[in-house]
Parts: structure tokens; sequence; C-alpha cells
């Protein structure tokens, strides 16, 4: 499982961490740009998926590709 799919399946569970804490606060900020990112991978590659986030979003692509490799690790 990679931690995108972890925050999508145990909302609560980082909400009560988010409060803690433990969790950063922009986690949900992440997700929303993992998933645009995952909508833009169903019609061009990788690194245009990166770029086309960074237009939409405001953001520069080396931020889209450092969200994007951290949703994507192995959580245990």
């Amino acid at each position: 499982m990679n931690l995108y799919e972890y925050v999508c399946e145990h909302q609560s569970i980082i909400k009560h961490l988010i409060k803690l804490g433990m969790v950063p606060t922009d986690i949900n900020h992440k997700v929303k740009v993992y998933r645009l990112y995952l909508e833009h991978r169903q019609t061009c590659k990788r690194m245009q998926a990166v770029e086309n986030v960074s237009i939409d979003t405001g953001q520069c692509s080396s931020n889209i590709y450092k969200i994007v490799e951290r949703m994507e690790q192995k959580v245990l």
C-alpha cells in the first residue's frame, strides 16, 4: 500500500494525527495534488502530467514531483 492509498482509507486517523501534530497539516493538499496528477496520467506520460499539474496549481514542477514521489512511497 502506498501513502496515498493509506491516507484515503484512514481519513479519520489522519485527521486525529494532524491535530496531534504528528502528520503535516498540508497532507490534504498533497492528496489533492496527487489526485490531479492521477487524472493527467490517464492521458499523458509521467513528466507531462507533472508539468500539467504544475501549471494547474501554480506550483513549480519540482514540488509536484516531490509530492508524487512521496505519495507513491510504500507504507507498512
